[in-house]
């Protein structure tokens, strides 16, 4: 009888699929980082910088929008593609020699719809790789945390989601309801970088990961007159990462500070840095406001005094 030679392979070494549907479709290992903390609210994370490969770069490339405009690099999308493997392996060995940082995003204003000018920041192509890929991974982290009525900047939730909410609270409550409305200063301008990391540190380990997250958030500016900007507080608009910092600011600074003070005599929706606070007794509502202000003061924000 013939002997046939058996091998065993080593099913850790094989390389595993990428996620084949939901919000990280395309990308390895990123369902299963937001499945732990699906059933562990309370996990920490200590590998996330391993899942700044090649792979998941790639798959960030391809998400982007190539009718963007470009950054000081005047690179396009399609013209990164013409050498794509190549450059997603050095940028690749960049970041996992620690080298990698962002260079400055050029500054532009856009007309706003209430009147005014948004400034909003443009970066470099390779720049956006690198944060469309560390918002998902936050995003995975994330999302299972967000409170129920936060509807700004995430997956399959809207506007019109969050007025219906609104409406059917306020419809609810009758005639005895009372409305306070937040509408946060400049927010995005001020987020305490020190406090946003101090949050971040609270769910992820990985210092490397952190690390990206914090060159991110010091990502210099190109004025439109030419001067560098060197940030030392906020998130430019218009960077992919700055959405998702936004709200896990947010987040600890007011949805879990809400809950935790005024759940079951008040009602709250979100959408981003604007919410509605709905409650059923005046003099709740007007200390919720004094104590509101006091709040984000104490984390560098102000708000526009709205009612």
């Amino acid at each position: 009888m013939e002997r046939r030679e058996t091998r065993s392979v080593n099913q850790s070494s094989l390389k595993p699929e990428p996620c084949a549907d939901g919000a990280f479709k395309g990308y390895y290992k990123l369902d299963r980082i937001n499945s732990v903390a699906l059933r562990n609210r309370d996990a920490v994370f200590n590998n996330l910088s391993q899942l700044v490969n090649e792979d998941n770069l790639r798959e960030a490339f391809r998400g982007l929008d190539g009718s963007k405009a470009v950054g000081i690099d005047n690179v396009t999308k399609t013209q990164y593609a013409n050498n794509l493997q190549a450059n997603i392996e050095n940028l690749a060995s960049e970041i996992r020699r620690g080298g990698w940082r962002p260079r400055p995003s050029r500054k532009v204003l856009i007309p706003k719809p209430s009147g005014g000018m948004r400034p909003l920041a443009i970066g470099c192509l390779e720049d956006k790789i690198v944060q469309g890929l560390v918002a998902k991974i936050l995003e995975a982290v994330y999302e299972p945390r967000f409170h129920r009525e936060s509807y700004g900047f995430r997956p399959r939730r809207s506007a019109h989601q969050a007025l219906g909410s609104v409406y059917g609270e306020i419809n609810k409550r009758g005639k005895y309801t009372v409305v306070v409305e937040m509408d946060i200063e400049k927010f995005f301008n001020n987020i305490n970088h020190d406090k946003m990391m101090n949050f971040l540190e609270e769910r992820i380990s990985d210092k490397a990961f952190l690390r990206l997250v914090r060159r991110m958030l010091r990502n210099s500016i190109l004025s439109e007159d030419g001067n560098i900007i060197n940030n030392t507080t906020g998130t430019p608009q218009g960077s992919p990462v700055s959405p998702i910092l936004a709200n896990i600011y947010l987040h600890h600074v007011l949805d879990e500070w809400f809950d935790k003070n005024y759940i079951g005599c008040a009602y709250m929706v979100r959408y981003a840095d604007d919410a509605v606070f709905i409650f059923g007794d005046v003099k709740i509502a007007e200390k919720f406001k004094a104590e509101l202000a006091q709040r984000f003061a104490e984390y560098g924000l102000k708000l526009n005094d709205k009612v």
